[in-house]
This record gives C-alpha cells, structure tokens and sequence, in this order.
C-alpha cells in the first residue's frame, strides 16, 4: 500500500502491486447532533481517478456547450424576422433557458465542490450556458412580442378634450354655477389587490417570467443537490419535452415551424449527451447509478425531431384526424368575383401595390382553367395577388418579403398573420 501510494504521488516508473479495491467499514458519530450513521462495504474513489474524471467530463462539456452556443447564434440570424417568430414555440425556448440556467447553476456548484485545477475545465461549459442562457431568452421574448403585438398597433388615442368654460353670471336669471367635483380618491390598498396587479404585471411582462423561472430553477438545483430523486424527475420531465410545445404549437397555427434541421438534429443530440454522461455511463463522475429509461428518454426526443421535420413536408397535422386538424388559416388568395371586372380583358387591374407601385393584374379563373387545364389548382401554386385581412390588396411576392421584415399591413399597421 506504501509502495502504490507513494508511485501516485510522485511517479518514477517503478513495478507496484496490482492495486485492489479499496473497502471499509465503519461508524461515524456526531457528539453535537446526536447522529449515528454506520457503513458497511463503503468504496471510496481515488483522488487522481476522480480529478481526471473531471478534467475529462469538463473537456468534453466545454466542446459540447461550444456547439451548442454555435448553433443558437446560426438559428437566431435565420429566424430574426416576424414572419419566421410567428412559426416558432415560445414555450420551447423557454423550456431550453431554464435548462441551461440548471446547467449554468450545476457546473459552478460541481467547480466549487471539485476545487483545485480540475475545476478550471468546468468554467468553459458554465459560461457557455450562461451565454446560451441570455441568447435563448432574449430570443423567447422576441417570439413573445411577435406573436402577441403590443397596444400600440391595435388602440387608438382619444382626441383631446375641449377645455370646459365655466358659466358666466349673467344677473338675477342666470343658472347658478355647479360647483367643482372634488376628485374621487383611490380605494385604499389591500393584500387582494396588491396580489391581483402583481400578477398582472407578471402575466404581461415576458422578462419577468424569465427571472422568475430563473430563481425557481436555482432553489431547484440546490435542492436537488440533496434530493437525487428531484434532479431525476428534473432530467425526465425536461429533457423529454422541450420540441413538445412546438409540435403543439405548429398544429394550432397551421404552420410549420422555422427551425432547421441542423439546428433541430445538433440541440438534440447535444443536450441528450449530458443526461447519458451520467445515466448512461457506469463510471461517471459522479458515480450515479445508470438508468435504462435514459434510452427511452432519447428514443422520445429523436422522435419528436422526426415530427418536426416532418410537419414541414407533410404538413403540421400529418398525423391527426382532419377533424382534430381545426387549424384555421387565412386565405390571402381569396377567389375574386367575375362581374368585378371586363371578362374579355386578358389582364385583369385590381389596382397599385402599394410596396413596388406597380399595378396588380390577374387573370380570370376560366381562363386559367382553359390554359392550365386546372394544374395551378392541383400543384397549388400561389396567385399572384394576396389580399389581407384589412382588404388591402398586394403582389403575392411583394407581401412576402414584406413579412419577412415586418408583420404588420404596409398602409393601415395592422397585425398580419403568417402568409
């Protein structure tokens, strides 16, 4: 035992004994709390095998988190414009902040209690989560200001009020003057009403939300810290549903989602890597005893990546009844009359758009049917006229680069819906 201890501390290359399994037995007693805690067969882990364990799993998180952090900034310049925050999941990114603020919180907690230089390759993963964090986020709260447009669009302001003149005495006749009402004083402030605009606030104000979240996770965290259980439930019940919201979120609006398959294959597989490294692997670092249902776990996840990917192809309801699949979506191509216009004109004006000032011109349905023999209607190639939902008319093409920047009507500012 001498001779193998002191090769670990200062290795000169010399032949040692096998080394064996380190085992003991024993009673630990606390005078002051009165504890009595007994063990039997107790294996203890080497120092050098637990320091380079963390060297190891630290490495290999940082590159992962560096991945990660790659494919968020590549996936937030794709889906920067309204019309593609108005496919995405708000829940989703939501789900994907408050793990990385877990991570952010358990990789510092693991350096802490690693203290030395091993804990060092433990700061690369938690700032990448840190980064990861912010960006997700902020991103969450963008999708939330899109698909929830602000007062401003949809109120008007009032006129201004006339001032009020006050009567003039005119003699003995006049109408007396009413006298000045006296302005109402507020009700007084209760623990009810206190509690109801505090959750107002917190309903309207996205970031707040964020925060919130933020500090539930970290009293979660160390909590977990002492319940193992609690950090189980937490890698089950997160780690399986966080492409979940946007599948549901899909199917309600009628639209497939924006994500890209690089980014939907890449955040997978990254994020399964870490419930694997533990649950899936005898020698962790930790030494957590392995879970089978971590491959159920992944199964599940790859198969919601399946259904997003393929809600873009076959549409976001592929898999649903038609009469589950209620989504309704508005039609910019609505069929326009046939007594509107001359019927022996080719062309047909329906007006300037009023994106490019050209003239809008479209050909009559009968005429379309006697040239294509009904195809545009089979393949369903869009017209080239989009009507919104304010009646304002526009070229189809025009509309859509349009929305890729704005989400609102170029004449009126209101609200449009995906095209």
């Amino acid at each position: 035992m001498i001779d193998v201890e002191s090769e670990l501390q200062s290795p000169m290359g010399k032949w040692t004994p096998n080394v064996f399994p380190l085992r003991v037995n024993g009673v630990l007693l606390s005078r002051e709390c009165g504890v009595l805690y007994q063990f039997h067969h107790a294996e203890g882990l080497r120092t050098q095998s637990f320091l380079r364990r963390v060297v190891n799993y630290g490495s290999i998180s940082g590159v992962i988190s560096l991945i990660m952090l790659t494919l968020s900034c590549r996936h937030v310049d794709r889906t920067h414009s309204p019309a593609a925050l108005q496919r995405l999941s708000v829940w989703t990114f939501y789900t994907q902040a408050i793990m990385d603020a877990v991570s952010l919180a358990a990789h510092i907690t693991f350096a802490i209690l690693a203290h030395g230089r091993p804990s060092l390759t433990l700061i690369i993963p938690a700032f990448a989560s840190s980064i990861i964090f912010s960006i997700e986020a902020h991103h969450a709260t963008l999708i939330n200001q899109v698909q929830a447009p602000g007062d401003a669009i949809n109120t008007t302001i009032p006129p201004p009020r006339p001032p009020q003149q006050a009567p003039q005495d005119n003699g003995p006749g006049a109408e007396t003057a009413q006298p000045a009402q006296r302005p109402q004083t507020p009700p007084p402030l209760t623990a009810r009403s206190f509690l109801s605009a505090f959750a107002r606030n917190l309903y309207s104000d996205p970031q707040a939300r964020i925060w919130i979240g933020l500090l539930i996770c970290l009293t979660f965290v160390v909590r977990a810290i002492v319940s193992p259980s609690l950090a189980l439930f937490f890698v089950g019940s997160m780690y399986s549903l966080f492409w979940l919201p946007q599948i549901i979120h899909s199917i309600r609006c009628g639209r497939s989602s924006s994500l890209s398959a690089e980014y939907l294959i890449g955040m997978s597989i990254c994020r399964l890597w870490f419930p694997f490294c533990f649950l899936a692997n005898s020698t962790n670092v930790l030494d957590v005893e392995p879970r089978r249902w971590v491959f159920s776990l992944a199964a599940f996840v790859l198969f919601q990546v399946g259904v997003v990917l393929l809600q873009k192809s076959l549409g976001p309801a592929f898999f649903l009844p038609k009469r589950f699949a209620t989504a309704q979506i508005y039609d910019y191509h609505p069929p326009m009359p046939s007594n509107m216009h001359d019927p022996e004109a080719p062309d047909q004006p329906l007006g300037d758009c009023s994106i490019c000032m050209e003239v809008i011109h479209v050909k009559d349905s009968k005429q379309l049917q006697q040239v294509t023999g009904g195809l545009l209607q089979k393949v369903g190639v869009k017209k080239s006229y989009s009507v919104a939902p304010c009646h304002h008319i526009f070229h189809t093409e025009c509309l859509e680069k349009w929305l890729a920047l704005k989400n609102i009507c170029p004449q009126c500012r209101r609200p449009l819906p995906p095209l």
